[in-house]
């Protein structure tokens, strides 16, 4: 297969799923393990996918709005350069997953209007 075949064919699931063939090796807990139908309908990204299908966008944003909160307020009130440093990596991963669920939702949002529009007929073929 060729570097452009790859390309063309690769799913972020194919990655998950390498992982998991290469970790088969060690013995896992058979609670923490995910049905097979929750696997086999998912990219890998079980949580996200979650909250894009079962949460209302607002909730999702003021919780993580509370999380940047006291975040905030760590880094203020953190004693040592160290802890300041996490805290703050903290602080802008969590600025990053905000982004990317803001996108993730509008991206939901327009899949959804474009699915709900009827699609137009063209004149002249049947």
């Amino acid at each position: 297969m060729t570097e452009k075949q790859k390309l063309q064919t690769f799913r972020a699931g194919d990655l998950q799923a390498a992982k998991q063939q290469a970790s088969s090796g060690r013995k896992k807990s058979s609670k923490n393990k995910p049905d097979a139908q929750a696997v086999a309908g998912s990219m890998g990204f079980e949580r996200i996918e979650r909250l894009l299908d079962e949460e209302v966008p607002g909730d999702v944003g003021q919780k993580l709005a509370n999380l940047l909160d006291g975040l905030s307020e760590a880094e203020r009130g953190a004693g040592s350069a160290k802890q300041k440093g996490s805290a703050k990596k903290a602080r802008v991963a969590v600025e990053r997953t905000i982004d990317l669920l803001d996108y993730l939702y509008q991206v939901k949002q327009g899949l959804l209007q474009t699915a709900i529009r009827p699609v137009a007929r063209k004149e002249g073929r049947r």
